[in-house]
């Protein structure tokens, strides 16, 4: 085996290899292609490298949000403008709070375990980040989500704008006023909430707040003190059990 070789199998492919030995010029064409070959030879050093990157740069997301929220627990958990479902069980209530855009497919495709989890656990107090990033009319749409939570009628234009199958980047203001006005929202009004800048205030907030978060996009989901990654609904209901078992009211 020669020690180039050597070199790459024992650090696993984390070291720059021009700093484990002065006697190798990462320029040097020779020293290029036995790298290429050590590769081609043990392609999983690549893989395990972006592995193990992937879960240093997940650990330090993961750091930073812990600290963020512990920071700025008023600005996530108590914001007056943004949309709340108060749990009906307070004695052992979990607060999950959820960062979505209603241009985002993924979102989207989570909104069903959102509803199912409101409607099957009593104990869960969810509050709704609109976290517009993908455009004015992610905007637009998140103002005429707000504009919903204070005529209570917040959970169905939502649920409607969720299941909306317009596709991506397609959506439009007519259509949102028009999804507005099939739950019961008066046109002329949501449509001078959309326009109104007033409105611009809390999406900047919960944006600087995702920004202090580490969150990379939507949908994003705190449960307790962290940031989590789900992926499906018995992900999102085993994350709020073991947030339970942390609070200690689970055994």
């Amino acid at each position: 085996m020669t020690l180039l070789k050597a070199m790459v199998l024992a650090v696993g492919g984390f070291c720059v290899l021009a700093a484990c030995s002065a006697e190798y010029d990462p320029h040097d064409p020779a020293f290029q292609a036995g790298v290429a070959a050590v590769i081609a030879d043990h392609p999983e050093l690549v893989a395990n490298a972006l592995g193990a990157a992937r879960a240093k740069q997940q650990a330090a997301a993961i750091a930073q949000g812990r600290l963020y929220l512990a920071a700025h627990p008023e600005e996530i958990f108590n914001d007056p403008d943004d949309p709340v479902i108060t749990a009906k069980d307070p004695g052992r209530f979990v607060t999950l709070v959820v960062w979505t855009d209603y241009g985002c497919p993924f979102c989207k495709a989570a909104a069903p375990w959102i509803d199912r989890l409101i409607a099957n656990d009593p104990s869960v107090r969810v509050i709704f980040k609109e976290l517009a990033i993908l455009g004015p009319v992610s905007r637009a749409a998140a103002k005429a989500a707000f504009f919903a939570n204070r005529e209570g009628r917040y959970l169905a234009f939502r649920s409607s704008m969720m299941a909306d199958k317009t596709p991506e980047h397609q959506l439009t203001e007519a259509h949102i006023l028009e999804i507005g006005q099939a739950v019961g929202l008066n046109s002329d009004q949501m449509r001078a909430a959309m326009a109104d800048p007033v409105g611009d205030q809390p999406l900047d907030r919960i944006v600087t707040q995702a920004q202090g978060l580490a969150l990379k996009g939507t949908p994003g989901f705190v449960i307790g003190n962290s940031v989590v990654n789900i992926g499906s609904y018995d992900e999102l209901t085993a994350a709020i059990t073991a947030q339970r078992r942390i609070d200690r009211v689970l055994p």
